[in-house]
């Protein structure tokens, strides 16, 4: 391969993981979502606000199943 082959393969690389970044957070950050958030950003993240909107979305806390933040654990006495 030449340089500029190498080059352009660097930058798809680049721009898939740029375009993904927001599916990558929610998966890293174990979402429970974070299947929505896929198809938020592979469907729609090709318009910056799509794209934002799933980053948003991968970014913010999960609620619990009451709709409020979970109860932080419990200090353990030792």
């Amino acid at each position: 391969m030449d340089s500029l082959a190498i080059f352009f393969l660097f930058v798809l690389i680049a721009i898939i993981i740029t375009y993904f970044f927001p599916a990558i957070v929610a998966v890293a950050r174990r979402k429970r979502n974070w299947g929505a958030i896929l198809a938020l950003n592979l469907l729609a993240g090709w318009t910056f606000v799509g794209w934002v909107a799933a980053l948003v979305w991968a970014l913010t806390h999960d609620c619990g199943e009451n709709g409020k933040k979970p109860a932080p654990p419990a200090a353990i006495d030792g």
